[in-house]
């Protein structure tokens, strides 16, 4: 597969940084720093390369544009199905393969851990699926590697999945706001496609419902169990999911292995539950 990039993406985003009072000089600088940005994505990515539940980078190349300002840039990469067209395929995913799918990531975050680099927007959008059925993450265009002197980190990411110490303007923020935002691709994928404190499935939604979902949780209630996770599922989603970062997983190996438990229990291999028939 090749994703293509456009720097800028079109002459409309040249023509408005223009109009803010750049020249031509300095509108090429300011774009040669997105292109910065996107080799940094490429360099992280060819750093993990060859893990299986990474998308696998393969090569790149940049072509400048003729009148100097801009690039098209292009980086081959494995061919994988991303996980949203996956669900809009599959009516439920069976709670097992919920489980499998949290294990995998687990597993690519270990190995950004092993990196020193914190993803920060881990969502369905960035996880895909490989015809062999192992889940993989993608897409580190805002990761960034932490190093121990470092302070706090700016925001960055996709609000619906942002653990509440990212929207505090000055504090410090660690790993663990990963396996707090795969929690919640978890909870969604038990909670028929809907996060923490939306309108039930198959209500409709509104933006006023979603602004008060994120705040309920960003202001550290507790989390309504998934209409179909079992009730060891909602211990590992609170946990993950927990507002205090002291009360989370202190590792991704540590969520890893807390999934790994339930995989070969009976509940792991059946189907979800409709709603309105709860189990245990």
């Amino acid at each position: 597969a090749l994703k293509a990039v456009t720097i800028p993406s079109s002459q409309g985003e040249l023509d408005e940084i223009l109009a803010d009072g750049m020249d031509m000089n300095g509108a090429s600088t300011y774009f040669r720093d997105y292109v910065k940005e996107l080799n940094r994505e490429i360099a992280l990515m060819s750093k993990l390369k060859g893990h299986s539940n990474i998308v696998s980078y393969e090569d790149h190349k940049m072509f400048p544009h003729e009148d100097g300002v801009g690039w098209d840039i292009l980086i081959r990469m494995e061919l994988l199905t991303p996980l949203n067209v996956h669900l809009q395929r599959t009516v439920q995913m069976p709670r097992g393969e919920v489980v499998r799918m949290g294990i995998h990531l687990c597993r690519a975050l270990e190995l950004c851990q092993r990196h020193n680099i914190i993803h920060r927007d881990v969502k369905s959008e960035n996880i895909f699926i490989s015809a062999d059925g192992n889940y993989k993450l993608g897409d580190f265009g805002v990761a960034r590697t932490v190093l121990a002197s470092s302070g706090a980190l700016t925001q960055v990411g996709s609000p619906s999945y942002m653990a509440p110490e990212m929207f505090q303007a000055g504090k410090t923020y660690n790993a663990s706001v990963d396996t707090y935002a795969l929690g919640l691709v978890l909870y969604r994928c038990l909670n028929e496609g809907r996060l923490p404190f939306y309108p039930p499935y198959p209500q409709p939604l509104t933006p006023e419902d979603r602004n008060m979902a994120e705040g309920k949780r960003l202001s550290g209630l507790e989390l309504p169990r998934a209409v179909n996770a079992t009730a060891a599922l909602d211990a590992i989603l609170r946990k993950a999911c927990a507002p205090d970062p002291a009360g989370r997983f202190a590792s991704p190996t540590e969520m890893r292995l807390a999934l790994e438990k339930l995989l070969n229990a009976p509940e792991s291999r059946t189907m979800i539950m409709p709603l309105g028939k709860p189990d245990a």
